[in-house]
């Protein structure tokens, strides 16, 4: 049984797309913790209902990053979650005035987690909030690179 995966991979044209790109297309019932350090784009819903521990990092230059949409949804089947951590996962260019809203009926219950930590441009870190229910006693870090006013506008 698969408890533990770390996936570091180097840059790359195609988008890793963790719904049909094994290990992660395959069922993963008994992963505890995963891990993902990419410098590629990242799409597609991740079904691991026992996970415990998410962390991922795309690199800061990777244009189209991972759907808030598409991240919720992953998050939505893990509420086993304790320890989430986000780093510069999310498109730059992401914007709700443009893009739309996330999933407006989808509030993510996570009653165990412990850690969360958001890292990433403007304020979408800040917005996946309203989407969560975390318990009060977790432990919550959220940093939001904002360069200009035009950065917080249509968010």
């Amino acid at each position: 049984m698969l408890k533990r995966l770390e996936l570091d991979m180097v840059p790359h044209d195609e988008a890793l797309d963790i719904t049909s790109h094994w290990p992660l297309s395959a069922p993963l019932p008994s992963l505890d913790e995963l891990t993902i350090n990419i410098n590629r784009t990242l799409c597609g819903v991740l079904r691991a209902p026992n996970l415990r521990t998410l962390h991922i990092s795309l690199d800061q230059v990777v244009a189209d990053g991972y759907t808030p949409r598409d991240l919720l949804e992953s998050m939505h089947q893990m509420p086993l979650l304790e320890d989430v951590c986000l780093n510069y996962i999310f498109p730059p260019c992401f914007s709700i005035a443009r893009d739309g809203p996330l999933i407006p009926s989808l509030l993510i219950q996570l009653p165990k987690l412990r850690a969360l930590e958001l890292n990433d441009w403007g304020t979408t870190p800040a917005y996946m909030l309203d989407f969560m229910s975390i318990p009060v006693e977790a432990s919550i870090s959220v940093h939001c690179d904002i360069w200009s006013p035009a950065d917080v506008a249509d968010r």
